[in-house]
């Protein structure tokens, strides 16, 4: 049942106060992570998200990824570990699709204020790491990215060096 995630979106259209919100192992789903993006686009406060092991698949990586490219976005910490933001789950269910992970490392190119993107424990590949790499290339705000257990293989960790050496972003984890 979405109607928590929802009435949390809904608060937080309106909620010009809280700026760390916590909500790692609930499951919500791609349709919380849908309701908290369009929440995002009006919330100026919020400046962490923990959305750990929430069950948020490839439609709610897109939704965030939203969020992010936008030029008012405000987050500056973002955890998605121990998703679907591929479509694969934890033991390798499902079908690979990597539009969601894609569609973050887009954001990266737009956003000038995340620091922090905890991506670990999802199974974005290659090409998910090519799509970082690439946007590691441009980003100049974000210091810490976290990749661990990510299935990223040597084209994926040659295009995350490539971003690094060619680029502007500075990480320190």
């Amino acid at each position: 049942d979405p109607s928590g995630i929802q009435a949390i979106a809904s608060a937080l259209t309106g909620n010009g106060v809280l700026n760390n919100l916590v909500l790692n192992l609930n499951t919500i789903f791609d349709v919380g992570a849908i309701a908290l993006g369009n929440a995002l686009k009006t919330n100026k406060t919020l400046k962490k998200l923990d959305l750990g092991d929430c069950k948020i698949a490839v439609e709610g990586g897109k939704a965030l990824a939203s969020v992010l490219s936008e030029s008012s976005a405000v987050l500056t910490s973002l955890d998605l570990s121990s998703n679907f933001l591929c479509g694969v789950n934890h033991n390798g269910g499902g079908i690979y699709d990597a539009s969601g992970i894609t569609a973050l490392a887009n954001a990266l190119n737009f956003n000038a204020v995340l620091k922090k993107l905890v991506l670990s424990d999802n199974n974005i590949h290659d090409d998910g790491a090519i799509a970082i790499g690439g946007s590691l290339q441009t980003n100049s705000t974000l210091k810490e990215l976290y990749l661990r257990r990510c299935g990223i293989r040597a084209e994926g960790g040659k295009a995350i060096g490539v971003g690094l050496k060619a680029g502007i972003a500075v990480l320190t984890s």
